[in-house]
């Protein structure tokens, strides 16, 4: 038999194990809820071009973030070859002012954090369009672009790193080591300056509808793809295994989207490095499907966007992965069942927290509640975000979420 003094001991103890373990369910069933701030044409902000309009729209929006019960935001800071910050290498955007270039006034960013952090809310500078400089129809003067960047830009002399998809959507060649350093080291800024996360979306190469010019990078292509890791030299478990005694130079045979997949790869290991050692997180949002099955007949990341976002997971590269759940996985219960258990399953046993993606434009009101219930029964789902803040404010203020 136990004394009395025992079994006090063991039920204290008891107790506390049964107290620790609510304690970690608990904490294992935190539910973020993030939200994009799009700042590309004003679509969530701004929509006046006055300093102190600006300010009073934006604090209006972050008090209903917070009154949504949303903890984080993705705050656009790049949507087009511009900045919502003072930025050494890009002008600031027209949104602000209706001219590209023209100083707002005040530091939009830092406005942004600081109105964040007053009311709990976790701030990501979001360089949706890392590469991205112009997608506007009939509206491009390349000159008159680099008329407008800083004077100490290192663009400044280097039309050359633009390269065009059609004739008016152009971008930042990611093949140019030199121009992913210099976006490397603009995250690394923007951490460090603004104490905020670096967040992307998957415009590092266009989609395939913006290209209408094959060979857009094949120049690059020639003059960089013996740079190709080691790593991604390796065939992926999917893909046909190499002979083991194949040439040593095989780089030189490697296909471009390999190259292109190994340079967007390179990216974001050299941002994760450079932004994680400001004490800041990084986090990428991607189209949900990794690699497609030819009964889906939908884009995936890994073919058609050349991302590799299960690497991004498997390599720790990310804080948090968000796939992004599109209008045709909800309509098919099926497809968006699979993704999503497979992306749970990728992320067991894994640092990098896995949120869920969503569209809210494209879904009724009843889907995202009927799915938002489902991931919350997930255990390696962490949460959710939406895309975008004025159709999930339009939700709530109509009372259907």
């Amino acid at each position: 038999m136990f004394s009395k003094r025992t079994c006090s001991c063991l039920l204290v103890l008891l107790l506390g194990v049964f107290s620790f373990s609510n304690f970690c369910l608990a904490k294992k069933k935190k539910f973020e809820k993030a939200v994009w701030i799009m700042t590309v044409y004003g679509l969530d902000w701004p929509k006046a071009q006055d300093a102190d309009l600006q300010k009073k729209e934006l604090t209006e929006i972050l008090d209903k973030v917070k009154k949504h019960k949303f903890n984080r935001v993705y705050f656009q800071v790049r949507g087009r070859g511009d900045a919502f910050y003072k930025s050494n290498n890009f002008p600031w955007s027209s949104f602000l002012t209706g001219e590209l270039g023209k100083d707002p006034g005040y530091d939009p960013l830092e406005f942004a954090a600081e109105e964040c952090k007053k009311r709990g809310i976790i701030c990501e500078a979001a360089l949706v369009n890392p590469f991205l400089i112009n997608s506007e129809k009939g509206s491009f003067d390349i000159d008159d672009y680099m008329d407008k960047l800083p004077e100490n830009s290192k663009m400044k002399g280097h039309k050359d790193w633009i390269m065009f998809t059609d004739e008016n959507y152009c971008l930042l060649n990611p093949g140019i080591p030199e121009i992913r350093e210099m976006m490397a080291e603009e995250c690394e800024y923007i951490a460090e300056k603004y104490k905020v996360g670096i967040h992307f979306n998957d415009f590092f190469y266009p989609y395939p509808d913006n290209v209408k010019i094959e060979e857009y990078d094949s120049e690059a292509y020639e003059n960089y793809k013996k740079n190709l890791s080691s790593e991604d030299n390796e065939v992926d478990d999917e893909d046909e295994t190499k002979d083991e005694d194949e040439d040593e130079d095989a780089s030189e045979e490697i296909s471009i989207e390999d190259w292109r997949r190994d340079n967007v790869n390179k990216f974001i290991e050299s941002v994760s490095s450079k932004v994680r050692s400001k004490g800041q997180t990084l986090s990428a949002s991607f189209i949900a499907v990794w690699k497609n099955n030819p009964e889906d007949k939908m884009l995936s990341s890994y073919y058609d966007l050349y991302i590799d976002s299960k690497r991004w997971l498997d390599n720790g590269w990310l804080d948090f992965v968000i796939p992004q759940i599109n209008l045709g996985m909800v309509r098919d219960t099926t497809t968006f069942l699979r993704v999503t258990r497979q992306w749970a399953d990728w992320a067991e046993s894994k640092k990098t927290k896995l949120l869920i993606g969503f569209p809210t434009y494209k879904f009724l009101a009843k889907e995202i509640n009927e799915h938002i219930e489902f991931l919350k029964k997930l255990n390696n789902v962490r949460g959710f975000a939406a895309f975008r803040f004025e159709f999930l404010n339009e939700m709530f203020e109509k009372k259907l979420m």
